[in-house]
């Protein structure tokens, strides 16, 4: 496991998370939780399989693959 961290950032849900994925980008809260961390986390793609979300394209920096 510790050699797998070395590929991984850890972002704290902490309420700024929250506050800001209660107010989108989308209507799905668990989508917008992990928008935000992306973000948070200076991610440079995000993937994911769900439509609604690849419509985005961006989300602020963060390319939506």
């Amino acid at each position: 496991m510790s050699e797998l961290m070395k590929f991984f950032t850890i972002i704290s849900f902490n309420k700024i998370i929250v506050y800001k994925s209660l107010e989108g980008p989308t209507d799905d809260f668990e989508d917008n939780v992990q928008l935000h961390s992306a973000a948070e986390a200076d991610c440079n793609v995000f993937l994911t399989s769900d439509k609604k979300i690849k419509e985005l394209k961006f989300f602020g920096k963060v390319k939506i693959d």
